[in-house]
């Protein structure tokens, strides 16, 4: 009976190593970037166990990884290492930035008696085109007490402005003098530009004019805004309020502005008492 259960011991055990024999489970095997963008060439693996994996380019002698280690270029590749349910993990070989040297094919091995491997192919294609330039944009037109919002993008290419400077009828703008006046800035690395944000909460008449923006790279963008005053009445100057013929007489216009604006019973009251002697029964007659 002892022999027996040994015998079954021995087959589960050879069953289960069976089960956990580790399998790659990536399915791209061609990635296409950019020169100077991030490759992320994948390589996935069922039942790793305490193997080691290893990266390293087809046709070269020496590894670019093993494990977590890096053996080359430390400060441009690494390894994305995850780990997953069901024991599957991720060992993601990372270049940034990638070269044109850098294309080939690669090869994803798990280090054991008998090798496995998982190749892919990197084609990388010329640098994209680096717009450099400055653009500035917001609202042309606002109403008095809105808030006036400009933003202003300074593209610089490789070489990131350093700064952005923002002008108003010439003069430059010093939100330590004006305290009506906002200014945000931010970097965005991925579009490697420099954003500048002006923001005046509630506009005044004299916020009307040119703003220009200039950054660093000596870029200039400019933008004219206009703070435009709404009458608060739509009665036109020279026309009877009441709908009738027109009047070169002005009392009645004013009047009923007042009494619109305010709505007090006897400011129209007296509106009205003005418009009968005015209109109605005027002393030249």
């Amino acid at each position: 009976m002892e022999t027996v259960k040994q015998i079954i011991e021995v087959d589960a055990g050879k069953s289960r190593k069976r089960q956990l024999k580790p399998s790659f489970v990536s399915d791209k095997t061609n990635i296409t970037v950019h020169a100077g963008e991030e490759a992320v060439l994948p390589c996935s693996i069922h039942y790793v166990g305490t193997r080691e994996v290893s990266w390293k380019r087809k046709g070269e002698d020496f590894f670019l990884t093993i494990g977590l280690l890096t053996w080359a270029r430390e400060d441009e590749i690494k390894v994305d290492h995850k780990q997953h349910a069901g024991e599957l993990s991720d060992w993601n070989l990372v270049i940034n930035p990638v070269k044109m040297e850098d294309a080939g094919i690669y090869e994803c091995s798990i280090i054991a008696k008998r090798k496995q491997t998982h190749r892919i192919k990197l084609n990388v294609l010329k640098a994209r085109k680096k717009q450099e330039g400055m653009t500035l944009t917001g609202n042309r037109f606002i109403n008095l007490g809105e808030k006036v919002v400009l933003l202003c993008n300074a593209t610089g290419g490789h070489l990131i402005p350093e700064e952005i400077d923002w002008f108003k009828d010439g003069d430059i703008i010093h939100t330590e003098l004006d305290k009506s006046v906002r200014i945000n800035k931010k970097v965005d690395l991925k579009s490697r530009s420099l954003i500048s944000e002006l923001i005046v909460e509630r506009s005044k008449v004299t916020d009307s004019g040119t703003y220009i923006c200039r950054s660093s790279n000596e870029d200039i963008d400019s933008l004219d805004v206009t703070v435009l005053v709404a009458d608060s009445s739509n009665v036109k100057r020279g026309t009877d309020p009441l709908g009738g013929a027109q009047t070169d007489h002005h009392y009645s216009s004013g009047c009923f502005k007042q009494s619109e604006s305010y709505v007090y019973l006897t400011t129209l009251l007296m509106c009205i008492l003005t418009y009968h002697n005015v209109i109605l029964w005027p002393d030249d007659v």
